[in-house]
């Protein structure tokens, strides 16, 4: 399972949780993709971290601009915080439409090209937050918690540790709460990731 919060800066948000919480390294990605928000098309631009506290998944996520998204609706409505749980099924289909069957309303949907397809239900007027479904089907990676997935063919990986995530999600960008390391960005040069003069990590991510 995972649990997954809310941020507008993932840097303070990720060392607070590793001063206070003893866990990490967390591995930093770069989204920009097509989605479906509340029935519309939309563009996400957001940064990931992923890391994990004993078998839980923590998920930190930024919104990088103002476009809409359940992510953007979040912080606009009550700040940063909790926003949702994330859980994996073989039979995709079949959850979405017993959940579809339950009144729970589908608030964004798309797929991680190469990955898997993902939906948000609108839970917030009964648990106060947002349930995420993921596909957890043959020919994709969605664990990432070192458990042995087959992969789809031409797929590269990256693993780090107990992580195994497909370089196709956006490749990954950075770690934080860890050894400091050249891990190579997708389609960029690999760069040594730090705190100190030439900025903040998120900007150095984003070529700032």
């Amino acid at each position: 399972m995972q649990v997954a919060y809310v941020v507008r800066d993932m840097e303070s948000a990720v060392q607070t949780w590793c001063a206070t919480f003893q866990t990490g390294p967390f591995y930093m990605f770069h989204f920009d993709k097509t989605s479906t928000y509340r029935g519309e098309p939309v563009q996400l631009n957001v940064l990931i971290a992923l890391g994990y506290s004993g078998d839980l998944q923590i998920e930190f996520i930024q919104p990088l601009d103002d476009g809409p998204s359940i992510y953007r609706e979040t912080l606009n409505s009550r700040g940063e915080g909790f926003h949702h749980q994330k859980w994996q099924f073989e039979d995709y289909d079949a959850d979405v439409a017993r959940l579809k069957s339950m009144g729970l309303k589908p608030a964004m949907w798309g797929e991680v090209p190469g990955m898997a397809r993902a939906t948000y239900f609108d839970a917030l007027s009964t648990l106060g937050y947002f349930i995420e479904l993921s596909e957890g089907s043959a020919g994709h990676l969605q664990r990432m918690d070192g458990s042995s997935r087959p992969l789809a063919s031409g797929t590269a990986v990256i693993r780090f540790g107990r992580s195994a995530i497909s370089d196709s999600a956006g490749g990954v960008h950075g770690m934080l709460c860890g050894s400091h390391t050249q891990l190579r960005p997708t389609g960029s040069r690999s760069r040594r990731l730090g705190f100190g003069a030439r900025g903040s990590l998120s900007a150095q991510l984003m070529g700032l």
